[in-house]
């Protein structure tokens, strides 16, 4: 910051007065009449304190903190997933449903099927 006839060091200097801001000489890169302005503890905390609440987190903001499915956030219900097996031409597919998040202990496991859609539906070709 420049020294003197700058607008802000008059409100700046005001803070350094209240204790919120310290000064000292810029470091050597600067212009040599330069001054430095840091904030203080007490400034730090005066700051923060006008800061607003924070918001309410939603059920949104808890998914994406998370990383759950927005139906079983929403819901609490365990939502059905897929599973594959097979190569690219035989691939099948069929619909589960894990009573954890982490998918570990399965509850419910459908029939092998062609395509997602059909294990979706539990139906055979």
């Amino acid at each position: 910051m420049g020294a003197g006839g700058d607008e802000a060091n008059d409100d700046l200097e005001t803070l350094v007065s209240a204790e919120l801001m310290s000064s000292r000489p810029a470091p050597e890169f600067c212009d040599p009449s330069d001054v430095a302005y840091y904030v203080t503890d007490k400034g730090r905390g005066f700051a923060l304190a006008k800061l607003p609440e924070p918001p309410k987190k939603t059920r949104y903001d808890e998914f994406l903190a998370y990383d759950l499915k927005f139906s079983e956030l929403l819901l609490g219900a365990k939502v059905p997933m897929y599973e594959q097996r097979g190569g690219y031409c035989d691939r099948e597919y069929r619909m589960y449903r894990c009573t954890d998040f982490f998918g570990v202990y399965r509850e419910v496991e459908g029939e092998w099927r062609p395509t997602m859609k059909e294990a979706k539906a539990g139906r055979t070709r």
